[in-house]
C-alpha cells in the first residue's frame, strides 16, 4: 500500500496525521466484526451492514430486516473534514438479490448534489466506493486461476459490475483516471482506472489496520481536480451561466439562418450579416426567433454579428446534443487555447472501456459561434503516427483535397499520470497493473499475429495476479505470482481535435449514383494526397467517409450539392515513391479497419500498406453499401450469412502462421464475380430488374483486382505467394498442397496491363468517372439497412489439410 501512495499519490499533506488521529475511536469495528461472525449473516445482508455501517444513507424499503442503523457514517465523516458528501446508491437485480449493486459515491461540496441518478449524478462523482461480500469468488480482481471453474463466473460478474461504473463515471466526465476503494467484507483494495489498464493493490485488511481506510479517504478527498484525474482544460458549465444560455440560444432553429441540406435545394438570396460595429450601432432591437412548442428555452436573435447560416441537420445535431439533462462543458485545445461548447456526444464509437475512447461531438466555437466538429481519444505514445492535426495541417490551401479544414488541435497534459519508466516488481510491492483487451465491433487490426492472439482470447480475460487466497482474500506471502516484473501500462496521450465540417454518414445517400459519386470524389483526394503531399490513409472503411453538404453558385443561383470528403488521417502514413507506406512505429505497427483490409494485408505478416490496397478498401467499402442500401438478388436470409462471412470472418493458421480472408472474399476477388453459395448478387433497377449500371461498374472493378492477385502469383518467381496461400488453402512447404493453383500459365499482357494500373488512381478514376457520367441509373434506388447492425469478427481455425 505505501508502494501504491508513494507512485500514484502527490506527497503527503501536514495535517494528515492530525486528522487521522481523530477518528480511531469513531471507527465501527466492532459493528462490522459482529456481522461478519454472525452464523446466519447472508451475503446481499453483509454488504448493506457495511455500507450503513461506513457511509451516511437513509433507511429505506430496500434494507434487509434487522439491519442497523445509520449511526457512525464514518466515510461520510471523515470525506466532510475535507468538504465533501457521500451518496449511497442502491441498484437492484431481478435475476439475484444477492448480486443488488451498493456503492457510495463521494462529491465536493462545491458541486451540485443530483437528486436522482441521471447524467449529471455520475458527471459530478470524484471517487467511487464499491461494496461486495463473499471472499475472492467476488472479487473483481482475484486471479481467475486460482479459482474453481465453478467460482469464475461470480468473479467475472462481479468486475463486470465494477467497471460498469467506472464507464459510467467516464461518459459523463472528461478525466484521465479514476479512483475507486472496493470493499469485500474486512478487506479492501483501491483502483486507478485509466484507458489503457489499471493500477490496483492487493486486497489489505482496514480492521486491523484502523487508520488505512480513513487515510485513504482524506488522501483522495484531498487530491486536486487534476490529481483525481479531471481534465483541467474541460469545465463544466453551470445551468444558467453565460454559455449555457448561449448553447440553449444556438440550438434553437433559425428559420433566416437555417438552410435545408438536400442535394440539389436551391437556397434563397442571403444577405451577409453586418460587421459588428454596424451591428452594435444600428440593430439594438434584432427580430427574434421562436423557440419550439412546449420549450422553456429563450427567444434569440435571428442573426448575431457572427452568425452564419446553418445547414439544418448541423443544428438539430447539437440540438439532440443538449437534451437528455446532459452535463455540458468548455473546452480548451491546443496551444492557442481556443475554447469550445460540448455536451453530449454526437458520435461513440464502442462501448468498450479498455481502448482509445474515442467521443466526438458537435461544438461551438467560444469565439465565432460557429458550429464545429470536434474528436477526442487516447493515442499510444508508442505508434509514433504523426497526429491528425498536423497532416491536415499539409492539407490546408489545397482548394482540390476534400478532406476535413482544421481549426484546432494539440495534446493535452496529464497530471500526476506520467508513469512511464516506472517498475514495478510483483515480488517486492504490491502494486500491480492488470489490461483488459477488448474486440471491438469491426477491429483495428496491428500485425497478424497479434490479429491471432486477440482472435484467441475472444470472450476471455486476462488473469489478474493478485496472490490472494481462493477462501479468505488474505494475501500468500509464501507465493509469487507468475511475472516477477509487472511492466507499467502502455503509455497513452489525450488528442484532441477541432474541423469545421460537420457532415453526413456516408449511409445519408439518397441513391446508388450519388454514393458512386461520392466515392469518385474521396478516391480522388485520396489520389491527390498521394502524388502532391506523398501520404496513404492509412485506414479506408466506411465511417471515414463523409458526405458535406456544399454550397455552389450555378448560373446565379446557390444551390446545395454533396461531396465525399476523405475524414480520420489519425492513421495516415507517409509513402515512398513505389507507393508502399512507411511503418514510422517502433512495432512497426499497421493500424485499419480488419473488415476492408485487402487480401494481402491481411495474409502477408509484416506487409506495408501500398497504393493497391487502399483502392481495394475502396471496393469493399462500396460492397457494404450496395448490398446493406440497393436492392439486389440476394435474398434478405441471406443478408446476414453474407455479411458475416465476407465481412467478418477469418482464418487461423496454427504455429502462428498468421491470418487469412475468409473462402467468401477470396472467391469473389479470384473469380471476378460478387457471387454468395451460388448466388450471383446482382443489383436491381425500380423495377427489381437486374440490370442496373452498379453489375458492370463491379464487373470492371473486379477483374483490376483479380489481375492484380494472378500477377503476385507468378511475379518474384519461386518466391510469389500462390492464388491458394491468398485463398486461404496453403499449407506449409513441408506438406503437399491438397488443391492444385488456380492459374497454371503466367497471366497475359491484358492482365498486367490492368493490375499495372491500380498502382496509380488514374484507372480508378476513369473507372468511377465513365459509370457516373453513364445514363440509366435509378433515382431512388436506396432502401431500409438489409445487414445487421452489429457484425462481430469471427476467427477459424483451420488445420493444414482442409
Amino acid at each position: 500500500m505505501d508502494d501504491f501512495e508513494a507512485r500514484l499519490f502527490p506527497p503527503t499533506s501536514r495535517d494528515l496525521q492530525e486528522l487521522l488521529q481523530g477518528f480511531d475511536a469513531s471507527f465501527p469495528v466492532n459493528g462490522i466484526q459482529h456481522q461478519l461472525l454472525h452464523p446466519n449473516s447472508t451475503r446481499e445482508g453483509t454488504k448493506e451492514i457495511i455500507a450503513a455501517r461506513l457511509v451516511c444513507r437513509p433507511l429505506d424499503s430496500h434494507s434487509p430486516s434487522g439491519s442497523c442503523p445509520c449511526q457512525n457514517n464514518f466515510i461520510y465523516c471523515v470525506a466532510n473534514t475535507r468538504g465533501y458528501a457521500a451518496q449511497y446508491c442502491y441498484e437492484t437485480h431481478r435475476e439475484d438479490a444477492a448480486d443488488n449493486e451498493l456503492y457510495t459515491m463521494l462529491y465536493s461540496k462545491h458541486s451540485i448534489l443530483p437528486e436522482e441518478e441521471g447524467p449529471r449524478f455520475y458527471a459530478s462523482a470524484r471517487f467511487l466506493v464499491r461494496y461486495e461480500s463473499g471472499g475472492a469468488q467476488y472479487d473483481p480482481f482475484t486471479d481467475l486461476d486460482n479459482l474453481p471453474p465453478s467460482m469464475r463466473t461470480s468473479c467475472e460478474a462481479a468486475y463486470d459490475r465494477h467497471l460498469e461504473n467506472v464507464k459510467h463515471v467516464f461518459k459523463y466526465q472528461h478525466r484521465f483516471f479514476l479512483y475507486t476503494l472496493l470493499i469485500n467484507d474486512q478487506y479492501l483494495r483501491i483502483a486507478r482506472y485509466h484507458r489503457e489498464g489499471v493500477y490496483v493493490t492487493r486486497p489489505l485488511d482496514y480492521l486491523q489496520d484502523r487508520h488505512l481506510l480513513p487515510r485513504l479517504v482524506l488522501r483522495l478527498s484531498g487530491l486536486t481536480d487534476a490529481e483525481q484525474g479531471l481534465n483541467p482544460e474541460a469545465v463544466m458549465l453551470k445551468e444558467g451561466s453565460p454559455d449555457w444560455d448561449l448553447m440553449d440560444e444556438l440550438g434553437c432553429a433559425n428559420p433566416e439562418l437555417d438552410i435545408p441540406s438536400e442535394e440539389g435545394a436551391e437556397l434563397p438570396p442571403f444577405a451577409p450579416p453586418p460587421p459588428p460595429a454596424a451591428a452594435a450601432a444600428g440593430h439594438h432591437h434584432a427580430p427574434q426567433s421562436q423557440p419550439a412548442a412546449g420549450s422553456s428555452r429563450p427567444p434569440r436573435r435571428l442573426r448575431a454579428p457572427n452568425e452564419h447560416r446553418v445547414f439544418r441537420h448541423v443544428r438539430e445535431s447539437f440540438l439532440r446534443s443538449l437534451n437528455g439533462g446532459w452535463p455540458r462543458y468548455r473546452l480548451k485545445v491546443g496551444a492557442e487555447g481556443k475554447e469550445f461548447l460540448i455536451a453530449a456526444p454526437a458520435l461513440r464509437r464502442n462501448d468498450f472501456f479498455f481502448d482509445r475512447g474515442c467521443l466526438s461531438y458537435v461544438g461551438v466555437d467560444c469565439q465565432t459561434h460557429a458550429f464545429v466538429w470536434l474528436k477526442v481519444g487516447w493515442r499510444s505514445t508508442d505508434e509514433c503516427i504523426t497526429p491528425e492535426g498536423q497532416v491536415l495541417e499539409m492539407f490546408s490551401g489545397d482548394a482540390k483535397m476534400l478532406a476535413p479544414t482544421l481549426v484546432a488541435h494539440g495534446y493535452t497534459s496529464q497530471p500526476c499520470s506520467d508513469l512511464k519508466g516506472a517498475k514495478h516488481p510483483a515480488s517486492a510491492a504490491p502494486l500491480q497493473p492488470t489490461q483488459e483487451h477488448a474486440t471491438p465491433q469491426r477491429s483495428k487490426m496491428k500485425t497478424r499475429a497479434a490479429a491471432k492472439a486477440e482472435c484467441q482470447a475472444l470472450g476471455d480475460k486476462r488473469a489478474r495476479e493478485d496472490d490472494v487466497d481462493a477462501e479468505s482474500l488474505e494475501p500468500d506471502t509464501k507465493r509469487r505470482c507468475a511475472d516477477d516484473s509487472v511492466k507499467p501500462l502502455l503509455p497513452t496521450a489525450y488528442y484532441c481535435i477541432v474541423v469545421k465540417e460537420v457532415g453526413l454518414d456516408l449511409e445519408s445517400f439518397t441513391s446508388s449514383w450519388q454514393l458512386v459519386k461520392i466515392f469518385l470524389d474521396c478516391i480522388r483526394t485520396h489520389a491527390r494526397a498521394y502524388k502532391e503531399h506523398g501520404i496513404l490513409h492509412g485506414d479506408i472503411n466506411s465511417g471515414n467517409i463523409l458526405i458535406v453538404p456544399t454550397i455552389v453558385n450555378k448560373g446565379g443561383r446557390e444551390v446545395v450539392i454533396w461531396r465525399g470528403y476523405l475524414i480520420d488521417w489519425e492513421c495516415a502514413r507517409f509513402a515512398t515513391n513505389q507507393g508502399r507506406a512507411v511503418n514510422d512505429g517502433p512495432d512497426k505497427v499497421l493500424i485499419m479497419t480488419s473488415a476492408f483490409c485487402s487480401m494481402k494485408a491481411v495474409r502477408g505478416q509484416g506487409a506495408v500498406i501500398t497504393v493497391e490496397d487502399e483502392l481495394e478498401s475502396f471496393l469493399y467499402v462500396l460492397i457494404d453499401q450496395l448490398v446493406r442500401f440497393v436492392p439486389s438478388t440476394l435474398p434478405d436470409d441471406a443478408v446476414a450469412p453474407f455479411f458475416e462471412q465476407f465481412f467478418g470472418t477469418y482464418k487461423v493458421y496454427p504455429n502462428n502462421a498468421g491470418t487469412n480472408c475468409s473462402d467468401a472474399k477470396a472467391s469473389v476477388i479470384l473469380n471476378a464475380c460478387l457471387r454468395f453459395k451460388k448466388c450471383d448478387i446482382l443489383f436491381c433497377d425500380d423495377n427489381g430488374v437486374p440490370v442496373h449500371p452498379l453489375n458492370g461498374l463491379l464487373a470492371d472493378l473486379l477483374r483490376r483486382f483479380q489481375a492484380r492477385y494472378a500477377v503476385l502469383h507468378f511475379q518474384n518467381g519461386d518466391n510469389a505467394r500462390t492464388l491458394e496461400h491468398y485463398r486461404g488453402s496453403a499449407p506449409p512447404p513441408t506438406v503437399r498442397p491438397f488443391r492444385a493453383p488456380a492459374l497454371k500459365s503466367p497471366p497475359g499482357a491484358s492482365a498486367r496491363t490492368l493490375a499495372n494500373g491500380l498502382k496509380s488512381h488514374l484507372a480508378m478514376i476513369k473507372v468511377f468517372s465513365k459509370y457516373v457520367l453513364e445514363p440509366g441509373w435509378p433515382l431512388r434506388d436506396r432502401v431500409a439497412n438489409r445487414a445487421p447492425h452489429t457484425e462481430q469478427d469471427h476467427y477459424v481455425k483451420v488445420p493444414w489439410w482442409r
